[in-house]
């Protein structure tokens, strides 16, 4: 998972160091489909599927040290 995110993350610091690092400046100037943006929204996507991940672990973790203690 860590490689995905760092992956994208990379690809969007190498497109906005061309602008100065304005993300804005970058999204404006790339207007191509499978641009900047899209990279910002699988970003985004991936750290959804982290985040729901760790939820869905945690509540695991919970219900499992719930039944323990009864």
């Amino acid at each position: 998972a860590f490689m995905m995110l760092a992956r994208k993350w990379d690809r969007l610091e190498n497109q906005v160091n061309k602008h100065n690092y304005d993300v804005f400046e970058a999204i404006y100037q790339d207007t191509r489909d499978e641009g900047i943006i899209d990279d910002i929204q699988d970003l985004r996507r991936y750290l959804f599927l982290v985040e729901s991940e760790l939820v869905m672990k945690n509540k695991e973790l919970m219900t499992k040290n719930n039944h323990i203690k009864k």
